[in-house]
């Protein structure tokens, strides 16, 4: 009996320690599995970060010798393992005091130069002054006196004058009837030549009944371009050393704006008249087409300048006039002082309609195994150009953003040195950066 109660117990005990060792199993395979995904799923998550984190090495700030800084080049790697990245899908912030310009890859090929093919961030621009473009010269033009052109082309208050060269009195005598030489009140005397209807030189001492070649000739100095001239018709058979009345169309240069409104990869320029702002879209053609045909696009100012004394209040939306595109605004608001002028006190203000959108260009500082123009690959260090949207001032605090359409976007913050005078200018690391 004795020995039968204490089999039932050893059975019991047994029966039990099997449970207990049975949940204890179950336990240890439970915390085992949670712990293998736990492990796993930080280990996606690490990848996660590792695919979607950019390094960055070093940012410079170019041209800081006017106490700003506006262009910067940042040098950047992604971390061992990483997904390669489509430059195409990453996008460049730079964030200052009053402004941020949201910026996306220039694309394979572009230049490393600020500019249509470079990088570029979009910004307003203060035109200046500006004078009537151009003048048709109404009276006959020789030796002597002096024809007032009607135009101001070295922009100092006073128009100019021409006359042609003869005798070697007023040029050198191998000039005599081949030049016409204008006289400007501030920088001095240029000699242009005639240009007969084949583009050779053409002398118009002897008359000979030839063709003016009617093309657009730069009124230069070597250095600094003028304005622009054209003879058109023909020199007729009497009157040597005469260009005759309305034969000789006189230009200003063009205000090349400072942004390619179309985006086609080539400058806009503008010019004005007495009731209208004539925008040249370098789609259209280039300048000398552009002066001397209608390619350029006219918006009205809805005034006359003629008078002087002007007040002047307009908002222009820059319209293609072929295609309808919107370009941005054009806003002109103030009083004029002088007859036929847009005087420095009057804004002439252009917004384009991308305005503080842009590209940043790439430079591959090292290239990896897998290396392939336009793709970000482990191994891979670049160099991106770039501009902010308006310039960095001392001290003033600056946030970069870099964000793939993916991941997770890396955030470079620094302050601006608190004296900026050289070209280049290290702003992070410093111990001023985060």
């Amino acid at each position: 009996m004795n020995k039968a109660q204490a089999s039932l117990g050893m059975i019991i005990l047994f029966i039990a320690a099997l449970f207990i060792g049975a949940i204890a199993a179950g336990v240890y395979i439970t915390n085992t599995n949670k712990l293998q995904a736990k492990t796993k799923q930080t280990g996606d998550d690490v990848r996660k970060e590792a695919s979607s984190t950019i390094f960055v090495m070093d940012i410079y700030g170019e041209d800081g010798r006017d106490g700003t800084l506006e262009e910067f080049r940042q040098v950047i790697k992604l971390p061992p393992g990483s997904d390669a990245v489509d430059l195409e899908n990453l996008m460049l912030a730079i964030s200052t005091t009053n402004a941020t310009a949201s910026l996306t890859y220039s694309g394979v090929g572009n230049s490393l130069t600020k500019g249509n093919d470079g990088y570029n961030t979009f910004t307003d621009e203060e035109v200046g002054e500006l004078g009537d473009y151009f003048n048709r010269i109404g009276s006959d033009i020789d030796s002597n006196p002096p024809v007032n052109i009607g135009i101001d082309l070295d922009l100092d208050g006073t128009n100019d004058n021409v006359m042609v060269c003869e005798n070697g009195v007023t040029c050198d005598p191998g000039d005599d009837g081949s030049y016409v030489l204008f006289n400007l009140s501030a920088a001095g005397q240029i000699k242009v030549q005639i240009i007969d209807q084949f583009g050779a030189p053409m002398d118009i001492a002897a008359k000979s009944n030839e063709v003016y070649g009617n093309y657009l000739s730069a009124i230069s100095d070597g250095t600094t371009t003028y304005g622009y001239m054209t003879i058109t018709g023909d020199e007729g058979a009497a009157q040597p050393y005469t260009i005759f009345a309305d034969q000789m169309t006189v230009y200003q240069v063009p205000h090349t704006l400072e942004e390619d409104l179309d985006q086609d990869g080539g400058d806009e320029s503008l010019v004005i008249n007495d009731t209208h702002v004539i925008l040249h879209y370098s789609s259209k053609g280039d300048i000398a087409d552009q002066l001397n045909d209608t390619r350029g696009v006219a918006y009205p100012l809805g005034v006359d300048l003629s008078g002087g004394g002007t007040p002047i209040d307009t908002n222009i939306t820059l319209l293609d006039n072929d295609t309808s595109e919107d370009y941005g605004t054009l806003t002109v608001m103030g009083t004029t002082t002088r007859a036929s002028y847009i005087d420095a006190n009057v804004t002439f203000h252009i917004t384009p309609k991308d305005l503080n959108h842009g590209y940043y260009a790439v430079q591959y500082v090292e290239q990896s195994e897998k290396y392939q123009e336009g793709v970000f690959n482990d191994g891979d260090i670049l160099r991106l150009y770039y501009e902010a949207a308006e310039p960095v001032i001392e001290d003033e605090f600056v946030r970069i953003i870099l964000t793939t359409r993916s991941g997770t976007p890396t955030y470079t913050e620094f302050y601006a040195p608190n004296i900026i005078a050289r070209q280049s200018v290290a702003v992070y690391p410093t111990r001023f950066s985060r």
